[in-house]
């Protein structure tokens, strides 16, 4: 047994509390939860109501959930769901379960507000708003929380329902929109203040006055950045018809992307998948002290590790990999490395070279997290494209002065890993998802590999023609 199987035996083969598993969670699952809208109460007349259901995804982990509620100056909304008022609900969700929470309707006029949710661990959530008319329920419009964004673009009329959030506490955002016919042709625009922490509902109508008589088409929605880059906000478009009010897709822009969400959604999930493997297995408790985040807008594109209390990861770093959440999380999976190595003495445990031993750990834990462990590769290069030392020469250097070693060492070293932690029977059920789901058309001999598959897609194929029947 080679000396890597044997550091991840003393760590994996300990009993655990939870088992080892590549936990897959569907794809709207998120630690940060914002709702655009929440309606409460009303006359006889129109009453509503909103309800909200999460459940956790995650087959081993419990998640803690909270979601506070803001009206529209941004100051806290008392609202009850059938305990009396409160500006904030907090609870835990255990593993695969679900919970639901429904306002009570019983303010006299209408009131409105959004709302704004963190967990620890990726979670599915709806908003169901309910439409209550003479007494008898009506219709009800579900939406799922969205993530905040640069632009939003939705089909439109004169009566589309509008939300619009500001997530910064700390400044005023204005959000412009654009009312664009059938043709392509702008034809109208408005702008909405929002102030810190602050909403907006209204319909489009009264957000554009000057709307053509009969408007139907698209509207865009966007900002402008203040000086301090405070340029994302949050929305929801809800379709309203010859009185009958359905749902729409959610406009949120996929590019540029919110990057304190993502960041913390890889946070998360690291420090979970961590604590399930080293922590359980050596006693180590990373929720207590927890492991803190800071997110940084240092214009440096790096991360660190301060001592046993908390990682920095730069918006800089973060912007550099935006295309990958993997990379991102074998990121602050090799920070939380350094974590526990500190925690534990300086304690080697892959490697004797800190930073060897920390991408180590950032690999296992993308694996056991959901992530890519191949992710590492992609996020090493685009640090060394970025830097310029990705000549041959350079990294050939790099191995002589550098203790962060060059890249291609540090790729060869996790690939070793990645085929030793694969191919004994040990560890086999960490990879199993990965080889089924994720790798399944690698060639033999690759780490991860597995035998290929007969496609059962209904759609055409890469070379397949497009008038395919369905069935053959």
């Amino acid at each position: 047994m080679s000396a890597t199987i044997r550091a991840l035996a003393a760590i994996l083969l300990i009993p655990c509390q939870y088992p080892l598993t590549a936990q897959i969670e569907p794809a709207s699952a998120h630690v940060s939860l914002y709702f655009p809208q929440i309606a409460d109460g009303g006359n006889f007349s129109q009453r509503w109501q909103t309800r909200f259901e999460f459940m956790n995804p995650h087959t081993q982990l419990p998640a803690a959930v909270f979601v506070d509620f803001m009206d529209d100056s941004g100051s806290p909304l008392m609202l009850n769901f059938g305990a009396g008022p409160t500006r904030r609900l907090s609870f835990t969700l255990p593993p695969r379960g679900s919970r639901s929470f429904a306002t009570t309707g019983a303010a006299a006029s209408t009131v409105v507000g959004w709302a704004y949710g963190s967990a620890s661990l990726p979670v599915q959530a709806t908003a169901i708003f309910r439409s209550i008319e003479q007494g008898a329920p009506k219709v009800d419009v579900t939406a799922p929380p969205v993530l905040p964004g640069h632009s939003y673009l939705s089909i439109a009329n004169a009566d589309l329902g509008v939300a619009l959030g500001n997530p910064y506490t700390d400044a005023q955002i204005v959000v412009m929109l654009s009312a664009i016919d059938s043709s392509g042709a702008k034809v109208g625009q408005g702008s909405v203040p929002l102030p810190p922490a602050g909403h907006r509902s209204a319909t489009l109508r009264t957000l554009i006055p000057a709307l053509p008589p009969g408007f139907k088409g698209t509207v865009s929605m966007e900002t402008s950045a203040d000086p301090g880059g405070r340029d994302y906000f949050v929305a929801w478009t809800l379709n309203a018809s010859d009185g009958v009010l359905s749902s729409l897709p959610v406009g949120t822009a996929a590019w540029p992307i919110s990057h304190h969400d993502r960041i913390w959604l890889a946070y998360w999930k690291v420090l979970n998948a961590a604590q399930q493997t080293v922590g359980s297995s050596l006693g180590l408790n990373l929720f207590s002290p927890l492991v803190g985040l800071r997110i940084d807008p240092a214009r440096e594109i790096n991360a660190f590790a301060f001592g046993g209390d908390y990682i920095q990861i730069n918006l800089a770093l973060s912007q550099l990999i935006s295309d990958s959440p993997s990379e991102l999380g074998f990121i602050v999976g090799h920070e939380m490395g350094h974590i526990i190595r500190a925690r534990l003495g300086n304690r080697a445990f892959f490697n004797s070279n800190p930073e060897l031993d920390a991408d180590a750990f950032g690999m296992l834990f993308n694996l056991v997290a959901g992530y890519d462990p191949y992710a590492g590769a992609g996020a090493l290069a685009k640090l060394s494209m970025a830097s310029g030392a990705s000549g041959l020469l350079s990294q050939s250097l790099i191995d002589h002065f550098d203790v962060h070693r060059s890249d291609n060492t540090r790729i060869s070293e996790m690939y070793d890993l990645l085929k030793e932690i694969c191919q004994p029977s040990q560890f086999g059920g960490v990879c199993t998802a990965y080889k089924s789901l994720i790798h399944p058309n690698f060639p033999a001999g690759v780490p991860m590999a597995e035998p290929q598959r007969p496609s059962v897609f209904l759609a055409p194929q890469v070379g397949e023609t497009f008038r395919r029947p369905m069935l053959r």
